[in-house]
């Protein structure tokens, strides 16, 4: 109740007194984005890893920490988490662009370019993903597509 009205410090109390009675997934999973709301970002991984211990096939888990390893700059955690999402569900559009711009962050342009030309199929109306491909391309010097990519980000609005 308390995650849901944004009352964070309360939410967080009452999952911590739950779980004094024994470890359960879904509470570790709720007190990990009350922690998060609460930019408690290390609390929100350990507690993460906790969950995963009960249930190592946790999607949220996997893409939930790849998101705060991402606020931390650790590129690298970060892949491993979307990867692992990813192979639990590998066609959450979400995870596949948060793996497509984490490779980009680690300047590895091949592993993100399929990812983004797959996502501009499958979402054809984002213009994020365009945008990004547009970057992906220029990068690349493939200056014909970088155009039509950003010329398409723009009529979408981005």
């Amino acid at each position: 109740i308390h995650l849901n009205k944004q009352q964070y410090d309360e939410a967080v109390a009452s999952f911590e007194h739950v779980l004094q009675y024994g470890e359960h997934h879904g509470v570790l999973v709720n007190l990990a984005s009350a922690q998060t709301e609460q930019q408690l970002t290390e609390a929100a991984v350990a507690t993460l890893q906790r969950a995963l211990d009960l249930d190592a096939a946790c999607f949220t888990c996997h893409y939930n920490l790849g998101n705060l390893y991402w606020s931390k700059d650790a590129h690298s955690e970060a892949r491993e988490s979307f990867l692992l999402a990813l192979a639990l569900r590998p066609s959450d559009i979400d995870a596949r662009y948060n793996l497509a711009i984490t490779h980009l962050a680690l300047e590895d342009l091949d592993a993100a370019l399929p990812l983004l030309e797959s996502l501009s199929t499958d979402t054809p109306e984002n213009g994020v993903v365009w945008r990004e491909l547009g970057r992906i391309y220029a990068l690349s010097a493939r200056i014909a597509d970088s155009e039509a990519a950003y010329a398409r980000a723009e009529e979408l609005g981005e």
